[in-house]
């Protein structure tokens, strides 16, 4: 026997001396796996059979519970809502999750929705109106002032004075050769006056 010991203590020697580099840090070692150190290794596993026992048997009591106060009738279930009132009442209420629920979440959600929507309105929508408002007053003022007296008014101007030397050279042009005779006339003489004065 000791002899066969021997062979198989240094295999499983050289086994481990070829995995090393890839072996975890506590095998082989003082240190060992935390949860084994624990006996937690499969702990977990463990609990899984009373937990499914138990499971199964509240399922099994619940059945048949149901169907000695639903089908049997007794005990009946007016008789148990009285005796156990506490415990009726709170069950009746579902353990108040709803309004628990209500409390910490939705009426907050709901303050937050209404704070929201009053930031909004006051807030944005109100600097979104405002820009709104004096983007308008701006094209207003600008457009009454600087279009309506500068630009229009110097275009308007501009037809205004051709009009009046229109209509007064119109007055000349009348069609009629004894008007321009006497026009030419009268230029000739005025440069022969000034000649005269100059000269």
């Amino acid at each position: 026997p000791a002899t066969h010991d021997a062979p198989a203590s240094s295999e499983a020697t050289e086994a481990h001396a070829a995995q090393g580099a890839h072996a975890p840090v506590w095998q082989g070692s003082l240190i060992h796996e935390p949860s084994s150190v624990l006996g937690l290794e499969h702990a977990e596993h463990r609990a899984h059979w009373p937990a499914t026992g138990l499971s199964i048997l509240a399922a099994g009591l619940g059945i048949w519970l149901s169907y000695r106060i639903y089908r049997v009738g007794s005990p009946s279930p007016a008789a148990l809502a009285a005796r156990w009132r506490g415990l009726h009442h709170v069950l009746e209420n579902k353990y108040w999750f709803d309004e628990l629920y209500s409390a910490l979440f939705v009426r907050p959600t709901l303050a937050l929705r209404r704070a929201l929507g009053a930031f909004d309105l006051a807030v944005i929508d109100g600097a979104v109106n405002g820009s709104a408002l004096l983007t308008k007053l701006t094209a207003m003022v600008v457009g009454w002032k600087l279009d309506l007296g500068g630009v229009d008014g110097a275009v308007n101007g501009t037809a205004a004075a051709f009009g009046y030397f229109g209509r007064q050279i119109r007055r000349i042009q009348t069609g009629r050769v004894q008007s321009y005779l006497l026009a030419v006339f009268a230029a000739v003489l005025l440069i022969v006056i000034l000649r005269q004065f100059r000269g």
